[in-house]
């Protein structure tokens, strides 16, 4: 009995401390704290645009939009961008990552300290520093699912009323890709590149197709036949654009139509200097490019205003670009090309706001065959001939134009900050600058890749550039090594001489001009040839140096 009694005691004593533990127990647990994103004043997307009357637009206060994702990344085309639309309009909006916003979420963007803007005309909603919105800060989904059915338009329609389609998700029937697009892919896969394709509808109204070189489809075949697309209208500056969501959405299987481009006639030429594309040819062969076109300037594109117009009346406001035709008389856009003119040599001489005489002469172009301001056009223009005289472009064994970037040529950055850079201007060029919100000591380098001038005679090399605010030709020198070894340091390996005694622009315009033939006849048979561009600047000057073209040639003497 006595060893019971202890035992229960034990066991009391148990329970007891059992009941005192769960007594220490706290029942008012923490609860994690869920951030709560304000609502404030609720706009449609056509307030929030309103909102830009210039520059940016900050959201000060606490403010949303609610709206239909109708574009995302998932297919890699629209990079850290997804599209939104509402009832009243759409825009795009810009992300600090790509990801998490799906096609067809229903989302309410919190507006408070983010900007409106326009990046080359296309509205915009994004963060302050331009780094993009955050998802997890501004973006709150309200359902998903809820996709869009997509506007009927037409091209012609999208091109007339640029601000009510853009951002739109729209669906464009009785359509096809150009001819000489029809052997293309959607992109360059392989170098990544992003590129253009041009649909046209039977009245041949074009439109830019423009689609990434990261998208999942861009080694995809442009397809061959006609049908219709789903797309979101995108715009980069006048020219309104497609974006595809996905392969699928381009349906293309009907038999390819005959375009309507008329004009009169079925054209002629073949597009060589002698035998130059007429202007029919040249609206029907869109996407060729370095080809020769013949026409009559009737008029100017005017950017003057707020909606784009064709004038075919002096005088004229816009010099940047001109309108060729079949005929001296025309006055229809439809049977135009559009022209643009490039700063310097080719825009000074054609442009009708200083040579209105130029009205209704005829003039040969060499350029690119694409869409300028949404319709059939000519570009990247490098030559011309007009009243027996022009620039006829050299051929030579050497060429570097700089069209798409400077990897070409190996950049060395001595001293400074700035560095060698490329730009579109002159259809592409090599720019380097010493001015950063002030003047900045600078030394750096460009060099051509080696080149062998073995059996090569009487060679001469012809320069394009364009220099401002130049202080000395010693600040953007020109020199040639035969004993560079080609990746070393310029300033430390080989023996560079300077090239003295040519033509080069007076320094205090953006022109580009030519240089004329240069004589490096001295280097003939070399094998082992460099050029380099030397640019310094300094805290008291800082040039801009701009090398659109670089030739070497053998010139008969």
């Amino acid at each position: 009995m006595k060893k019971f009694s202890r035992f229960s005691q034990v066991m009391a004593l148990m329970l007891a401390l059992v009941a005192i533990s769960f007594a220490c127990v706290d029942d008012d647990y923490d609860k994690p704290v869920v951030p709560q994103i304000p609502i404030g004043d609720v706009y449609t997307i056509a307030q929030v645009k309103a909102f830009l009357t210039a520059g940016t637009y900050l959201f000060e206060e606490d403010a949303s939009v609610y709206a239909t994702v109708t574009m995302d990344n998932e297919t890699d085309n629209s990079y850290r961008t997804f599209f939104i639309q509402d009832a009243t309009a759409a825009i795009a909006c810009y992300q600090d990552v790509s990801g998490g916003v799906y096609i067809g979420d229903s989302v309410r963007i919190y507006l408070k300290d983010l900007i409106v803007m326009k990046y080359s005309e296309l509205f915009q909603i994004n963060s302050v520093t331009g780094a993009g919105i955050n998802v997890d800060d501004n973006l709150i989904k309200q359902g998903r699912n809820n996709k869009r059915v997509p506007e009927d338009a037409t091209i012609e329609e999208i091109v007339a009323n640029k601000s009510y389609w853009q951002g739109r998700l729209v669906k464009i029937s009785n359509i096809q890709f150009i001819d000489s697009d029809t052997a293309n892919t959607f992109a360059n896969s392989e170098t990544l590149a992003t590129e253009n394709r041009m649909l046209q509808d039977t009245s041949d109204n074009q439109i830019i197709v423009r689609t990434s070189g990261y998208s999942t489809f861009a080694s995809s075949n442009v397809p061959n036949g006609s049908g219709s697309i789903v797309a979101i209208v995108g715009q980069y500056n006048n020219d309104m654009q497609l974006y595809i969501r996905k392969l699928s959405e381009v349906e293309m299987t009907n038999e390819r139509f005959d375009t309507n481009t008329g004009g009169g006639g079925t054209g002629s030429g073949i597009g060589t200097f002698d035998d130059p594309f007429d202007v029919v040819l040249g609206i029907s062969n869109q996407g060729q490019s370095g080809v020769w076109v013949e026409g009559y300037i009737v008029g100017v594109y005017e950017t003057n205003t707020a909606t784009y117009v064709a004038s075919f009346t002096a005088p004229f406001v816009t010099n940047s670009n001109m309108i060729i035709a079949a005929s001296a008389a025309e006055t229809d856009i439809a049977n135009c090309l559009i022209v643009q003119l490039p700063a310097g040599d080719i825009r000074n001489p054609l442009n009708l706001v200083d040579n209105v005489g130029n009205l209704g002469k005829q003039v040969k172009l060499l350029g690119s065959l694409e869409s300028y301001f949404s319709a059939p056009g000519l570009k990247s223009v490098t030559g011309y001939w007009m009243d027996g005289t022009g620039i006829i472009p050299e051929t030579g064994f050497y060429e570097e134009d700089f069209a798409a970037d400077i990897s070409g040529f190996n950049a060395f950055s001595i001293t400074g900050a700035e560095l060698w850079v490329y730009a579109t201007y002159d259809n592409g060029c090599a720019k380097m600058s010493g001015y950063a919100g002030s003047n900045k000591a600078n030394e750096d380098w460009l060099v051509s890749p080696k080149i062998d001038l073995t059996g090569k005679a009487n060679v001469t090399m012809v320069l394009r550039e364009a220099i401002n605010f130049l202080t000395s030709y010693n600040d953007a020198q020109v020199l040639v090594s035969t004993d560079y070894d080609g990746t070393s340091n310029p300033t430390g390996q080989g023996t560079w001489t300077p090239l003295t005694g040519f033509s080069r622009p007076a320094g205090n315009s953006w022109d580009f001009a030519a240089s004329g033939d240069i004589d490096l006849s001295t280097y003939d048979g070399e094998a082992n040839f460099f050029i380099a561009f030397k640019y310094v600047s300094t805290t008291g000057g800082a040039a801009t140096w701009e090398v659109g073209n670089v030739l070497l040639k053998e010139s008969a003497k």
